[in-house]
């Protein structure tokens, strides 16, 4: 039997603080968190983590701080199977830690505070050179002091052992001399244009931009391209593997099974200590059969708002848990030959909770409503406390019928195009997808040279647009949330226990007003920022302006819109 080569990973450790908030802060501007977690990562973890999962012989170099954070990596890394033996740690500095922002776009921005990673450095190598030695395979990314992580890969290499180089963060910019040294080199698109200086923006241009790496000296370049796959190059030629497209097949149900679930831990946690596995299967069985039609009841018969099933889940499936120690405790169960002497006392708990919750809360109520009352505004009612108390929409995402942040679109048998790819679409599937609507051209003596671009939007592709007017020039818009529909004809939904018929689509109407920047060139940007390949990609609106005033100067036309484009 051939024996395996040891791997060996060197890099950062981060423990990462990821933020799911609604959009991406501005300068001066405070954002209310959806959701927030730290978990362990950092690329080198990340990659060290990997490896030790898929059962590679893995030994992981990096510096960690003496701290909490340390301690919470190090176990990260040892639950995968990582060898951690040469772990270093680092007496002044902190663990490495990244504060991610994410939107509801999935974009994120990331900032990264190194702290130990920085001692990841050339004597800290110099001090496991044995380990470097035996190892087969080295796998190292540029998180830490790329001074060392240069010298290692040549060091390697002048071995004769296999060199990955994953260049990210994006470097400035790579020796020449140490492309020879790596038999492998993964960017992404971004890291690839930052390496090369060349742009990436197509399968073409990557190609291209590999094929430079493949010139200086590196064995293998293979990018990954997001939604496109990924393009090996080697000395032999290029090879491009795209993605399988992934169309969800049915969800019906996706919110029961996630709630099912959750009943099932409820229910199993009054007796988990007491019961035996066949025990606890039932139980959850039985849980997640109650939870489904516990919801059904409260929300058609009983009329009662529950919109993410609370009282499905943790009352009734709580109250059965209670139960269900009474009937399958492994000593004193009714199941397990202990007669009714412990269903009795678990069901006597849940009567006695029950009264007294129905005593308490019948007074508070009471006082509430003679004071202050009880109940709110019926609009309050329907757009839900979360948005009058607190300022949010929806305390649960999706949640609320007025809430489009995390609205899909379903895309029906008339509106796939067939191409997603607008550099192989043709005219007339580009114009399906993105319609422009022109007002008809002025004579000469009356066109004042300015437009009014009006583009509506899908609320995912927003920033992107953002992005791609502002790399043109166009920093002033005015952007609005709007409802409509086109070919997509809406979609229904329930709400509050009651079908609701949402034949109104959420978008994104962005408008912006030009001069001296063409209506060709902003007509050009926003397609191919919005273009996915399928009807109700977007709409543009091109509009002739009079006259515009700047209220604060009283300059007009063109000198008004000088400091807005």
């Amino acid at each position: 039997m051939k024996k395996r080569k040891k791997i060996l990973v060197v890099g950062s450790s981060n423990i990462d603080f990821v933020l799911n908030v609604p959009e991406m802060p501005r300068k001066g501007e405070t954002l209310l968190c959806r959701s927030f977690a730290n978990v362990p990562g950092g690329k080198g973890a990340n990659q060290a983590c990997a490896c030790g999962k898929l059962g590679g012989d893995c030994t992981f170099l990096s510096v960690l701080g003496r701290d909490s954070l340390g301690q919470l990596l190090y176990k990260s890394l040892e639950n995968a199977g990582v060898d951690l033996s040469r772990i270093g740690y680092s007496d002044t500095q902190p663990s490495g830690m990244a504060m991610i922002t994410v939107n509801s776009a999935g974009e994120n921005s990331i900032v990264v505070v190194p702290g130990a990673n920085d001692c990841c450095d050339e004597a800290y190598f110099r001090r496991n050179q044995d380990v470097i030695q035996s190892a087969g395979i080295l796998l190292t990314q540029l998180e830490i002091p790329h001074d060392g992580v240069f010298s290692l890969i040549s060091e390697m290499k002048k071995l004769g052992k296999t060199t990955i180089l994953n260049p990210a963060p994006a470097p400035e910019s790579i020796p020449d001399s140490l492309f020879q040294y790596i038999d492998w080199i993964t960017p992404n698109e971004t890291e690839l244009s930052s390496i090369t200086k060349l742009p990436t923006d197509t399968v073409e241009q990557v190609e291209f931009a590999a094929k430079q790496l493949i010139q200086k000296g590196v064995g293998n370049v293979l990018v990954t391209i997001g939604s496109k796959g990924a393009l090996l190059c080697r000395e032999s030629g290029c090879v491009h593997y795209p993605t399988q497209k992934m169309t969800a097949v049915d969800t019906t149900a996706a919110g029961d099974t996630f709630n099912g679930a959750l009943a099932g831990l409820v229910a199993i946690t009054a007796g988990c200590d007491v019961v035996d596995p066949f025990g606890a299967a039932i139980i959850g069985i039985v849980a997640g059969v109650l939870c489904i039609f516990s919801v059904e009841f409260f929300d058609n018969v009983a009329k009662i708002d529950d919109p993410v099933g609370a009282v499905s889940v943790h009352c009734m499936n709580g109250a059965w848990g209670t139960i269900a120690v009474g009937l399958f405790a492994t000593e004193g169960g009714l199941f397990y030959g202990g007669g009714f002497a412990k269903l009795g006392i678990q069901l006597l708990g849940i009567v006695s909770v029950a009264a007294w919750v129905l005593a308490t809360m019948f007074i508070i109520f009471t006082v509430i409503k003679k004071t202050i009352g009880l109940r709110v505004s019926e609009k309050e009612e329907i757009d839900g406390l979360d948005y009058h108390e607190h300022g949010l929409t929806s305390a649960y995402a999706g949640f609320a019928i007025n809430d489009p942040t995390y609205a899909e679109l379903d895309v029906n048998e008339n509106t796939d195009l067939g191409e997603d790819d607008i550099t192989k679409a043709s005219p007339e599937k580009i114009s399906a997808a993105v319609k422009v609507v022109k007002d008809a051209p002025l004579p000469a003596g009356l066109d004042s040279g300015m437009h009014k671009v009006s583009i509506i939007v899908q609320l995912a592709k927003f920033e992107t647009l953002k992005k791609a007017l502002n790399d043109i020039g166009v920093t002033g818009m005015t952007v609005t949330q709007v409802m409509g529909c086109g070919l997509q004809k809406g979609s229904g939904e329930r709400y509050r226990g009651a079908e609701v018929d949402a034949t109104l689509l959420p978008k994104v109407k962005v408008e912006v007003v030009v001069s001296k920047i063409p209506v060709d060139k902003i007509i050009d940007t926003a397609t191919k920022a919005l273009y996915t390949g399928h009807i109700g990609d977007g709409k543009i609106f091109v509009y002739n302006v009079a006259k515009v005033v700047k209220v604060r100067t009283g300059e007009q036309d063109y000198a008004a819109l000088q400091d807005v484009e």
